[in-house]
């Protein structure tokens, strides 16, 4: 299904671009010299297309690293917790080994004897009759 989607959406959005860059196939002439448009110092000729479509990228880029400064705070904060459970994991585990530790260690209690002088000494019950 996904691979349909991809298809679906990829293919007529490739063709638009497509048709786009045939489109504007004319030069233009990008210049980065504002004091002198007649005569830059630095001036590049480019089909339309190429420009548009590096301004775009350029764009995307810019953004994309925007957005992954932006979350930083958030990566730290991560990283932060996946330590603090790896420690209380750490922590886990040790309790969990004393703790099979000292059942295996623990003696069995005693039987309790039953013929005790103890249990001589208490009085019967009495049976009460409705």
């Amino acid at each position: 299904m996904k691979r349909l989607v991809t298809w679906l959406f990829g293919l007529p959005t490739l063709l638009i671009l497509l048709l786009f860059a045939l489109a504007n196939r004319h030069m233009v002439q990008i210049s980065l010299d504002p004091l002198m448009p007649e005569d830059p110092w630095l001036a590049v000729q480019a089909p339309l297309w190429l420009v548009l479509y590096a301004g775009i990228l350029i764009g995307l880029l810019v953004g994309g690293v925007a957005a992954w400064a932006k979350q930083s705070k958030w990566r730290r904060r991560a990283r932060h917790f996946r330590r603090e459970l790896e420690e209380e994991r750490s922590r886990t585990r040790q309790l969990r080994r004393q703790l099979e530790a000292l059942r295996e260690a623990r003696q069995p209690l005693p039987a309790p004897n039953t013929t005790s002088a103890a249990s001589a000494e208490q009085p019967p019950l009495l049976a009460v009759n409705k």
